[in-house]
């Protein structure tokens, strides 16, 4: 068989053949001396005490050059030491195949000679002790034909054994699979050939041979119950209180989701391409977990992922609460001594005040409520699958075909609804209507509008050369007017809108502080601070530093209402009465705050209306104060009433065109 053949790792467990480059068989493995496995066998039977020398066969050497190093690279880079010595085995012929399952698994120790090449020697891990094939136990218990239950039983318990102990289990083997009884124990034999066995009949067949080679740690063979599963991954119980949602690191939004998914479930499972963040992710989440006291284990396939882990919780401040365990077996000590320290260590003073500390996190936690809601209302699909930003990209690149300006002449913002199925039955009705703009017919011509002098004072190419000199000149005006009106216009709405914003914006944060505030005092001097007012205060303050600090945060608090009701009646732009709030009873502002922000917030949602509203009504008398439009919609009116004057001064049209209209959007339409 060819090297690049062999299986995977855990494959070893069921195909042991000596055949590939990290495979050897123990009894060809000393050139010079054939009884060289049976020396070794007897070491481990014995307990594990001393070594055994050897050259290796020509034939093998190049296989344990590749075991030794391969070793020592999957022992640095993964932890645990896979070397070992798999023996007996117990193949299995099932149809056309044949199995090859090592019972016992010896733990080995190989270091080469420091004189001499090809020179090598082992000797037991005696940090280790014998295992047993989990994956052959499970066969073995599936046919109890074959085995009894309890020779399983005996080979399940942990291996330590005698030498005589080890003859007894061996011998009962022997007789279990109908096997010769052999004179002396232990038994070495070379691994048999292909060709015998292609030969063996169905069933379990003993041999006593040994394959040295790497044997990964065994997972559990036992699938999970559906109610085992089902615990993990259904939120049962009690309400998880998840700890404060902040760490040491930025996070972009896929990693904050998983951050607070995995704070506040039993079980969170995240995946994600290579380079994604999932690292970075786990570092966030430790931080959390080690900061907030939380006992925490990362597993990995790989110690340099959990070494680079725990450089980031070093880098942190937070590496002496961490423990990298390479090997279960030859890291125990170290973690037992390690253990045995922790209670003398005095216990972490905290650099900060714990109350000072909980008003700087309660500001935190509403600080990200808010950009959370923001972030939320941005990523929220507004408009069919499109969310904000999407629509606003569609707007955008619409609006470089033609502006929202021309459209917005022409229709009246009211007559919609501006959702997503509204969108679609429009791109239908147009769709159907096109055919309709092809051939376009008139029961009435349009030179009834001209004057008659044109036809009875003029000869028919003077009057064909007037109407067009005269139609061409007055139209660029008409169009450059028309353009103006329709540019002030949107502006104008767009300028009385981004005022309103504003002006909800300013209320809207004066009132969101104050509401802090009051949750920060709270916080800080109890739910006695909202009850009472200042006037009770005023003597205790002469004689309490905490009742002086209590009424001048009161104090503080009424100031600032008495702010935010200034401030709304310079511009009272929707119907609000403020109660007083005299002798600063917080519990009463707090509710005038609630009342406040709930009809602030219903005003907001109409800005729109009110905007087209004020639109509509625009002239050069009612132009909103805070905006600098009158110079401007004054001159449009005038140019207006200009070009209507020389309009009916070139007698073109029959009848005169007049000027009645009181607004600027319905002088646009005329």
């Amino acid at each position: 068989m060819r090297n690049r053949q062999a299986p995977s790792q855990p494959g070893i467990y069921r195909h042991a053949f000596p055949h590939y480059l990290d495979r050897a068989d123990l009894s060809r493995l000393d050139v010079n001396d054939e009884q060289y496995g049976r020396r070794l066998l007897t070491l481990f039977l014995q307990g594990g005490e001393g070594e055994a020398p050897f050259e290796a066969a020509e034939h093998l050497a190049k296989n344990i050059m590749h075991l030794y190093f391969e070793a020592r690279n999957i022992e640095r880079n993964v932890g645990p030491r896979l070397l070992a010595l798999g023996y007996p085995l117990l193949h299995r012929r099932e149809g056309e195949r044949v199995g090859s399952y090592p019972l016992f698994i010896w733990p080995l120790q190989l270091e080469p000679s420091i004189n001499r090449i090809h020179h090598w020697t082992l000797r037991p891990d005696r940090d280790r002790r014998p295992l047993v094939n989990l994956e052959c136990l499970q066969l073995l218990e599936e046919e109890p034909s074959e085995v009894s239950a309890e020779l399983i039983g005996r080979l399940r318990r942990p291996a330590a054994r005698n030498l005589k102990e080890w003859q007894t289990l061996f011998r009962e083997l022997q007789s279990t699979f109908a096997e010769e009884a052999e004179a002396e124990v232990p038994v070495l034999d070379p691994f048999p050939v292909l060709a015998e066995l292609d030969q063996l009949p169905p069933g379990w067949h003993l041999h006593w041979s040994g394959v040295i080679g790497l044997y990964p740690p065994q997972l559990p063979i036992r699938e999970p119950e559906p109610d085992e599963l089902r615990k993990l991954f259904v939120e049962e119980g009690e309400p998880i209180v998840a700890p404060p949602p902040f760490g040491w690191l930025p996070l972009n939004p896929m990693q904050q989701s998983a951050f607070q998914s995995a704070l506040s479930r039993r079980t969170t499972l995240v995946t994600g391409k290579p380079r994604s963040g999932k690292s970075h992710f786990l570092i966030q989440f430790l931080s959390n977990a080690l900061s907030n006291g939380k006992k925490s284990l990362v597993v990995s396939d790989r110690v340099g992922k959990l070494q680079k882990v725990q450089d980031a919780l070093f880098d942190h401040g937070l590496g002496t609460y961490s423990y990298l365990l390479k090997d279960g077996i030859a890291d125990k000590s170290l973690l037992v001594d390690l253990l045995r320290t922790l209670p003398d260590r005095p216990a972490p003073t905290l650099p900060f005040e714990e109350g000072q500390y909980r008003l700087l996190l309660g500001k935190c936690l509403r600080q990200q409520q808010n950009l959370e809601q923001g972030y939320g209302q941005v990523r929220r699909k507004v408009h069919g699958e499109a969310n904000w930003t999407d629509l606003v990209g569609h707007f955008l690149h619409n609006n470089r075909i033609a502006g929202k300006e021309l459209l917005g002449s022409q229709l009246a913002p009211t007559d919609f609804s501006f959702d997503f199925d509204e969108l679609q039955t429009i791109r239908r009705d147009i769709g159907q209507s096109k055919p309709l703009f092809h051939h376009i017919r008139t029961l009435r011509h349009p030179l009834v509008n001209l004057h008659p002098d044109i036809f009875l004072l003029r000869s028919k190419e003077d009057g064909l050369r007037f109407v067009r000199e005269n139609l061409e000149a007055l139209l660029w005006e008409v169009k450059n007017l028309h353009h103006r009106y329709i540019t002030c216009t949107d502006e104008y709405a767009i300028k009385l809108a981004d005022h309103f914003d504003q002006y909800y914006i300013q209320l809207s944060s004066r009132a969101r502080h104050l509401r802090d505030s009051i949750a920060d005092h709270s916080r800080q001097y109890g739910e006695g601070f909202l009850e009472g007012g200042r006037s009770s205060l005023k003597l205790k303050s002469l004689f309490s530093d905490k009742a002086k600090k209590v009424l001048e945060a009161k104090e503080s608090i009424a100031v600032g209402y008495d702010h935010l009701r200034e401030v709304f009646a310079q511009k009272p732009y929707f119907d609000f009465t403020f109660s007083s709030a005299e002798g600063g009873q917080i519990d009463r502002i707090s509710r005038e705050l609630d009342r406040f922000e709930q009809v602030l917030l219903e005003w907001r949602g109409q800005i729109n209306a009110v905007v087209q509203e004020e639109v509509q009504r625009l002239n050069r008398k009612n132009v909103h104060p805070a905006l600098p439009f009158s110079d401007r919609v004054e001159l449009l009116e005038a140019e207006l009433a200009k070009l209507l004057e020389r309009l009916n001064d070139t007698a073109l049209y029959r009848q005169t065109v007049e000027d009645k209209m009181l607004t600027l959007p319905k002088r646009q339409k005329l």
